[in-house]
């Protein structure tokens, strides 16, 4: 049957591997990605943070991590740092005192994140 009965025959997917029944693909990049926010997420919590991630919504920032006294706003990258207009957009928002607005770049082959404080 054709796609639109809501069968889907294998001539409805692409070649290239990424996509899965019914579009659920997730790209290679996407992957890498959350996996590297739930890194981040794990060292968060193993340091006591309450952690939450922002998954599928392309805001500012991808993990915010509550603690006792503070409150981190996290951007995680994988393999580079954030684009100027992007940077400017994290440093422009106004955070109270005890809210960190960082930036953790993940690199390959790599077991800790290179941290930025974003000011």
């Amino acid at each position: 049957m054709n796609s639109r009965s809501g069968n889907r025959g294998m001539s409805d997917f692409s070649s290239n591997g990424n996509e899965g029944i019914g579009g659920d693909s997730v790209s290679k990049a996407k992957r890498k990605g959350m996996t590297n926010e739930l890194r981040t997420m794990k060292r968060l919590e193993a340091l006591g943070y309450y952690c939450v991630r922002s998954a599928g919504s392309h805001g500012l920032f991808d993990v915010v991590g509550i603690g006792p006294s503070d409150v981190k706003a996290i951007q995680v990258k994988t393999g580079r740092w954030p684009g100027s207009e992007e940077m400017e957009a994290i440093e422009l928002l106004a955070v109270p005192p005890n809210v960190s607005k960082e930036v953790w770049r993940w690199d390959r082959y790599q077991r800790h994140p290179k941290v930025r404080r974003v000011k």
